[in-house]
This record gives C-alpha cells, structure tokens and sequence, in this order.
C-alpha cells in the first residue's frame, strides 16, 4: 500500500515562491482572477501558495460568476493529488464503483491512507445526488470515472484537512448554471451581431468587449439587451426611410 514520494523542487513557479512580484499579480489579475476585487485577489493568492499551486499552469483558478457573487476557488482532482503528494505523507488511495445490473454504476467508493495514521479515511458518493442531473456530456459519456473523480476529491480533503478550495465534479447541481447562462448569452449575441446593420468593424468591437468581461453574467445581459435595441432602432429607421 506504500507510494514512494520524490519531492520535486518547484523552482521559479509561481505558487512556490514566498512572495508574488507586482508583474505576477497584474498578470494573474488579467487572465486568471478576471473581474477579482483586490481583497478577492489576496485571498486566491493566498491559497495558490498554501497548497503550492501554480494559477499560470492552471492548477488553481478562480470564478466569479456574478459580481455580486462570493468568488470561488477551483482546482482539479490531481490539484487534491498534488497537495497529498507534497505533504509526504500520502500513503495510497483505492477507487472503485459499485454498479446496477446493466453495469451503470450506482455508487464510487474511495479509500486514502496516510502513513502517519493508523485508520483510512474513506468516502461514498451516491450516482443519484452527483451524476444523474448532470447535463455535461463528459458526466453522460463516462459516468464511472467522473463519479470516482468526486469520491476522490471528498477522501483526499478529508485526509489532508484541505479547505477554500472545490472542483467541478463535486458542486451542486445548482451551484453551476451561472457559467451556462453565460454561454448561452454569448451565442444569442453573436447571433444577434451576425445581422446586416452591424458592420465588421462593430462586430469586432463587441466580440472584443465579451472577450474582456468573459463571463460576466451582468454585462453580457446589458450586450445583449443593447445589441437587442440599436438592432430594433436600425430597422425602424430602414423602415422609415422606404416609407
């Protein structure tokens, strides 16, 4: 059950050092923490470097849904593996699911043990509260590994004492639609951009304007309803000048 640990030195990454330089910031403010108010920012900073993950190589990242919203920090299940692998203590992990008769799986089961404990910490993730409301294709097409994936990522936090940081794969249905909702109105303002009163010139100047507030609920609810508008006033006036 023994898992021999090779400490890696992290160098010049970003997560590894003691303190973040000024151009580290802005360019983690730019690309990483969009739209972070700066006590947001010292926060995800903060657990970029107490877990030594590195925001650039995409080992933690942050989402803000709505600006009103509390942000959140995301990593992955191998970000879990990776603060399990530094800690040196890490001992192995054993997944598995539990499948129906026709082979779908019903429930994951993860065990992780550490070699600094003489008990396992385990955890049981039902199919039914996890993956059955699930609309990402991923969830449809590999229900097994994406349920492991959430057992995993409940076992390691445990194991670890890992805090302020979730994955994908274990929010709530509901805790999601934001990130739809963005990108179901940025495919009606694009199509609403492909009309013929707009030119290329405007186009671009709006998939620019997106492209800076990506993601941004509000504002693309504010395009939307602008393009929606300029769009019915141009035609009015078309109408009007043929009349």
């Amino acid at each position: 059950m023994s898992t021999k640990i090779v400490k890696k030195k992290t160098g010049n990454s970003m997560a590894g050092i003691n303190n973040f330089t000024p151009e580290q910031i802005e360019l983690v403010k730019k690309t990483v923490a969009k739209n972070s108010t700066d006590d947001e920012l010292q926060m995800f900073l903060h657990l970029a470097k107490k877990y030594d993950l590195d925001p650039l190589a995409k080992q933690i990242w942050f989402i803000k849904y709505r600006s009103n919203d509390a942000p959140l920090m995301f990593t992955s299940r191998d970000g879990y593996l990776k603060i399990a692998h530094d800690s040196g203590q890490f001992d192995g992990i054993n997944s598995y699911t539990l499948d129906d008769d026709n082979g779908n799986p019903v429930k994951a089961i993860c065990e992780v043990w550490r070699k600094d404990m003489s008990h396992s910490f385990k955890a049981e993730v039902k199919f039914k509260e996890y993956g059955a409301k699930k609309s990402n294709p991923i969830w449809r097409e590999y229900p097994s590994a994406m349920l492991i994936k959430v057992a995993e990522v409940f076992a390691l936090k445990r194991a670890f004492s890992i805090s302020g940081l979730v994955t994908s794969e274990e929010m709530e249905q509901e805790t999601i639609p934001a990130e739809k909702n963005t990108e179901e109105l940025k495919i009606k303002i694009l199509k609403a951009l492909e009309n013929s009163c707009f030119s290329n010139e405007e186009k671009n100047k709006w998939n620019s304007y997106l492209e800076k507030h990506n993601n941004n609920e509000e504002i693309y609810i504010e395009a939307l309803n602008r393009i929606t508008k300029e769009t019915m006033n141009r035609k009015n006036n078309l109408l009007k000048e043929a009349a």
